[in-house]
C-alpha cells in the first residue's frame, strides 16, 4: 500500500509538471508542412516541367524559434529557406509563424493545424 501511494503521487506530480509546459512543446521537432490544396496545384505544375515536388520541412525549437528549407530532389533550396519565430494558438488549432520581410518588417503567416502525423503537419493557410 505503501508504494501504491508513492506511485500516485508521483503520478499526480508528473501530470501536473506536463500540464505547465507551453503550448508550442508538442509541435517541438521538424516536420514537413502540406498544404493540401496548395501542394495538390503545385505537384501539377512541377511535374509537367518533369521535376519533383519540393517539400516545406520545418524546423521549431524549444526557444520559439523556427527554420524552414524547401527540399527538391534530395537537395535543399538555401534561397528558399528562412528562419523566424512561431507560436501555437487557439488551444493548439493555429500555428503563426512571423519572418522578416525584404523590407525589415515583420511578417505573420497563420495556419489552421488540420492534422499532425509522426513527419507532416497538415495545415490549411487561415483566411484574413
Amino acid at each position: 500500500m505503501k508504494y501504491f501511494r508513492l506511485y500516485l503521487f508521483i503520478s499526480i506530480i508528473t501530470l501536473i509538471s506536463c500540464k505547465q509546459k507551453s503550448g508550442n512543446d508538442n509541435i517541438i521537432g521538424s516536420w514537413q508542412l502540406v498544404y493540401p490544396e496548395e501542394r495538390e496545384k503545385m505537384a501539377e505544375r512541377v511535374k509537367s516541367f518533369g521535376g519533383d515536388v519540393p517539400k516545406a520541412v520545418y524546423t521549431f525549437n524549444s526557444d520559439s524559434s523556427y527554420t524552414n528549407q524547401w527540399i527538391a530532389g534530395g537537395k535543399v533550396d538555401e534561397t528558399e529557406s528562412e528562419a523566424g519565430k512561431f507560436s501555437i494558438q487557439n488551444n493548439g488549432k493555429t500555428l503563426v509563424v512571423t519572418t522578416t520581410d525584404a523590407g525589415g518588417g515583420l511578417q505573420n503567416q497563420v495556419m489552421d493545424i488540420i492534422s499532425i502525423t509522426s513527419s507532416k503537419m497538415i495545415v490549411q493557410n487561415t483566411e484574413g
